[in-house]
């Protein structure tokens, strides 16, 4: 009876040289030589077989030849060599000797074209080779990582985003380095730039897409930022596994700026609270866990009411006491008006830990900041569109010569004129943006341009205007300095702003006014008592002071999908 064959092929990385058809073409080769009918052909592309068992396709091909064998045929699984099988040591990964037994138990058999394993003791050695020779390459390769990196050398597939291959002639050496790309740096740090400021990965991330900003292989996502947030490439310095090292290359972020995303990346994991549990819908500053209920130690969690159809449109926003939403008898804490709260913390923030002098001189440089990145874009946006005329200029040419066929030439055209009138467009739109940044000119200058935007940024707190990035900023600079506040019900004769007791080091206590039962007075019931981080407090002549941080004002919102934030 003849055997039947089912054929099996593998690639551990991704095929890009045709390695899976030629083993099958071997594999048909050697079949047709043995006499051997093929039933099927099964194969694996980009599944380890040293460190991870292959994958669905060998699972495939064993149950066929199983199949086969349980009605009665003889069976050959067959493979280019033992390797395509497995190349693991038993424990992380198959054996070969483990897929023998299993054959050899299910009626069917292993075969190679390079190999004979048809030898129980043979194919153990010839799978103890594989793995010794797979281990020793998996060392070579680390040694050889772990000597660029020594070196100063990015090592790795793509350039991280921000920067590109450069390749160079050293002698009759071909080296190739990272060097920033321009367009593509401008974006990293803004990133940074906006995370330092109080935005949120996801909300960077959207406004990336909304601005039409092109993102690598795939579409802007939190998960995308965070990894570049925490990736000291872009600080000059290389990484092998934990360790990172000085690098060649040069780099976009500076030190400051690096340590400051570090900062707020490592208080935003660790926020007072626990879980942060699920995203605010209003404008509350004090979320993660940063409001304390004074009366049983709970957190105060950010609540919103959205209105129903025919009220007024406005926002119900509160902080309520979580215990006593778990349970109404173990706490006393009623409700209490989110722009009452924030408010007082914004005054208290002002009065104390605002840096009016820094954040003038960052809302200047921001203006800058962003001058120079529409300029890269356009700059980018100005070369993709030579490079759409130049692509669609030489497949007119090779019509023209007779060496394009005019259905291909057609389709072609069609293809490269879209490519080309889009390129033009984004063009345009980013020559009219860069024409609007240089008109606007520095707007923030004198001190009366930033009264007035604080102004507004209380305005904001308050409820009386919507803008979230005041918001996102004034949150962003509380979390660097504030372990978390604590709402606590006032004795009467409080002094506002006298030195609390121990609780707090610094500072003073803010007072949350809220309205009476007649809805025009003010009751001043409540203090919120600020407990600052350890690193914000200095001590300067025996008194501890609260260190100062500015404001960086966020883009504005105005701007919708196909054009750039302004500030």
């Amino acid at each position: 009876m003849a055997e039947h064959a089912v054929v099996y092929a593998a690639k551990s990385t991704e095929d890009k040289h045709g390695s899976i058809p030629s083993q099958l073409e071997a594999c048909r080769e050697h079949a047709a030589r043995q006499g051997w009918q093929i039933e099927a052909e099964f194969q694996d592309e980009a599944v380890s077989a040293y460190t991870e068992s292959r994958g669905p396709g060998l699972r495939a091909a064993k149950e066929r030849a199983a199949a086969l064998a349980a009605e009665g045929q003889q069976v050959v699984l067959l493979v280019f060599s033992s390797d395509r099988l497995a190349r693991g040591d038993g424990k992380r990964a198959t054996h070969l000797i483990e897929h023998w037994i299993e054959a050899h138990r299910a009626d069917y058999a292993l075969a190679a074209v390079t190999e004979d394993l048809s030898n129980l003791v043979m194919t153990a050695m010839l799978g103890e080779r594989a793995h010794l020779d797979s281990h020793a390459k998996a060392e070579h390769v680390k040694r050889g990582m772990r000597s660029r990196a020594q070196r100063g050398d990015y090592s790795g597939g793509p350039a991280p985003y921000g920067y590109r291959w450069r390749s160079r002639q050293a002698g009759d050496v071909l080296l190739r380095d990272i060097v920033p790309d321009r367009a593509e740096a401008a974006i990293v740090r803004r990133i940074f730039r906006e995370f330092i400021g109080g935005r949120s990965q996801s909300r960077i991330a959207r406004d990336l897409h909304r601005d039409g900003i092109p993102a690598r292989r795939t579409e802007w996502r939190q998960v995308t930022l965070s990894s570049m947030l925490r990736n000291p490439i872009y600080t000059g310095q290389v990484r092998f596994r934990e360790e990172v090292l000085p690098g060649n290359h040069k780099r976009i972020i500076d030190a400051e700026t690096w340590e400051a995303a570090q900062r707020l990346l490592a208080i935003s994991s660790r926020t007072y609270g626990g879980p942060r549990g699920r995203p605010v819908i209003g404008a509350h500053l004090l979320s993660r866990g940063m409001l304390i209920c004074g009366a049983c130690g709970g957190t105060m969690v950010p609540r919103t009411i959205r209105p129903r159809r025919g009220e007024d449109g406005k926002l119900y926003e509160t902080y309520r006491c979580a215990t006593r939403l778990r349970d109404s008898e173990s706490c006393a804490q009623p409700p209490i008006e989110r722009a009452a709260v924030d408010t007082a913390v914004l005054d208290y923030f002002f009065n104390l830990a605002l840096d009016t002098d820094a954040t003038r001189a960052e809302l200047e440089a921001a203006q800058g900041r962003e001058r120079v990145e529409v300029q890269a874009l356009r700059a980018e946006a100005e070369r993709q569109r030579m490079l759409a005329d130049s692509r669609l200029a030489r497949v007119r040419r090779d019509y023209q010569d007779g060496k394009l066929e005019a259905d291909d030439w057609a389709q072609q055209r069609e293809e490269l004129t879209s490519e080309a009138e889009a390129a033009a467009a984004d063009l345009e739109r980013l020559q009219h943006q860069e024409e609007e940044v240089a008109g606007r000119g520095t707007t923030m200058a004198d001190h009366e341009d930033l009264i007035a935007w604080l102004t507004e940024v209380r305005a904001a707190i308050a409820g009386e205007v919507q803008s979230s990035g005041d918001t996102d900023a004034v949150r962003s600079a509380l979390l660097r300095l504030f372990e978390r506040f604590v709402l606590r019900q006032a004795e009467a004769g409080t002094n506002w702003w006298a030195q609390p007791p121990e609780e707090s080091p610094v500072g003073g206590t803010a007072p949350v006014r809220t309205s009476g039962t007649g809805g025009s007075s003010l009751d001043y019931g409540y203090i919120v008592e600020p407990i600052p981080r350890p690193d914000a407090v200095t001590l300067s002549a025996g008194y501890a002071e609260l260190a100062q941080v500015a404001l960086a004002r966020p883009r504005s919102e105005n701007n919708q999908s196909g054009s750039s934030p302004s500030q």
